[in-house]
């Protein structure tokens, strides 16, 4: 099982780095396998809006707006 951490790399917040470099640093020195995505990565690529269209959605009709979403990916 690979523990997911999710960093802002270019956070404006001297707390949320330090409390994300322990974080870190725990999983590291009790040799705890984890993977970091960084979410900043994500929100570059998305750009600045999200909008989608949806099966069954008429041709021309004004997209619908994104939400932010988390999940737990749990593959037990």
């Amino acid at each position: 099982m690979v523990i997911k951490v999710y960093i802002a790399s270019s956070t404006g917040s001297v707390a949320v780095k330090k409390h994300q470099q322990a974080v870190v640093g725990f999983l590291e020195a009790n040799r705890i396998s984890f993977q970091e995505i960084d979410i900043t990565i994500l929100e570059e690529r998305r750009g600045s809006g999200c909008t989608a269209t949806y099966p069954g959605q008429a041709a021309g009709e004004k997209a619908t707006r994104c939400l932010h979403r988390s999940s737990n990916e749990d593959a037990s």
